[in-house]
């Protein structure tokens, strides 16, 4: 966000970056769908917040009969515990801390797959109350997954997951493998958000504008995940191979033509044109693809700001620049 006293007081910069140098940063914590990839609800905190307190504000949001699906920091015991309780399941992976010995499990359920105890932590998590904390069971039931993940050029390690689903028949173990694989699509969403829609700098001057402006921005995404919905809907296409980009090329084509059309007939064929164009934009099917994580592109020779902007304005240019008392002492005994 721009560097302003407000945007600074309600969402502050990181500690490490020093005073005047850096930029106030939103942290902002999405539900999606997966299947879709819609944005179904925010929060937004400062950075300083961990993502187990936020997310317990979207879990009002889930409805009975979904699986909660996330990284390591939402296979935690409040999560696993609390949800069960109102019908939803989780799917995460495990924390790095934990180590399950898979020699002596509560039950096993097949190869590096099986039934673990966990106990309640002996101390209540920051941000909880002591009547919540105390609706947390004693004692609880989940399940542990050991995947092998293999890609080519790389060495073959494993991947633990901890859920909440059970039934080693009604979900096998290499479905749930599957399932939280497909977990990157959520980082992919993101990068569409921030990237593709140039979301990464919200240009405002106030934290409620801000706000503003990432939740229109989350409607105009959602618009064009209706859209690619709607394309592999018709034609039977892929919809995790469709292009995001492509999609928002398509229709900042046809929306003009679509919005001067006379016609119901007219809107109609230009519609079922959009979805056709949508459709064709196939993603090709790179598995194991990997890409070096650099920038082709130079940046400029500038320095770094490493003091506040006010303090460096007296510097001509680089390392040549005179300070202005020497310049004012100068002056005078030259006079």
């Amino acid at each position: 966000m721009d560097d302003t006293p407000e945007n600074q007081k309600r969402f502050p910069q990181p500690s490490t970056q020093a005073k005047g140098c850096g930029f106030p940063l939103m942290k902002v914590l999405a539900l999606f769908c997966l299947g879709s990839g819609a944005a179904l609800n925010v929060v937004t905190s400062r950075m300083r917040r961990h993502d187990t307190p936020l997310a317990q504000r979207l879990w009002r949001h889930l409805q009975p009969g979904d699986v909660l699906l996330g990284d390591r920091a939402f296979g935690d015991y409040v999560s696993l515990a609390l949800l069960p309780l109102q019908g939803v399941d989780v799917v995460a992976r495990l924390h790095q801390m934990r180590s399950p010995d898979f020699r002596k499990p509560f039950k096993r359920l097949g190869p590096d797959d099986a039934l673990f105890v966990w106990r309640k932590p002996a101390q209540r998590p920051k941000g909880m109350s002591k009547a919540r904390w105390s609706r947390v069971p004693a004692t609880i039931t989940v399940r542990v997954v050991r995947s092998r993940v293999e890609r080519r050029g790389n060495r073959t390690h494993f991947v633990s997951i901890v859920t909440t689903l059970l039934d080693p028949k009604k979900y096998p173990a290499s479905e749930i493998a599957g399932v939280y694989m497909r977990r990157w699509q959520i980082e992919l969403s993101f990068r569409d958000i921030k990237t593709t829609m140039k979301m990464e700098h919200l240009r405002v001057r106030s934290p409620e504008i801000a706000i503003k402006e990432l939740m229109a921005g989350l409607i105009a995404y959602n618009m064009v995940r209706i859209t690619m919905v709607e394309a592999a809907r018709r034609h039977g296409a892929a919809l995790e191979r469709l292009s995001f980009k492509g999609t928002i090329d398509a229709v900042r084509q046809y929306c003009p033509r679509m919005a001067r059309a006379r016609s119901l007939t007219t809107l109609r064929r230009l519609r079922r044109g959009l979805y056709r164009s949508v459709a064709a934009d196939l993603v090709p099917r790179r598995p194991g693809r990997r890409e070096p994580r650099a920038v082709k592109r130079r940046p400029k020779p500038f320095a770094c700001l490493t003091a506040p902007r006010r303090e460096c304005r007296e510097k001509l240019h680089r390392n040549r620049w005179k300070r202005k008392d020497s310049a004012t002492a100068r002056s005078s005994s030259t006079s």
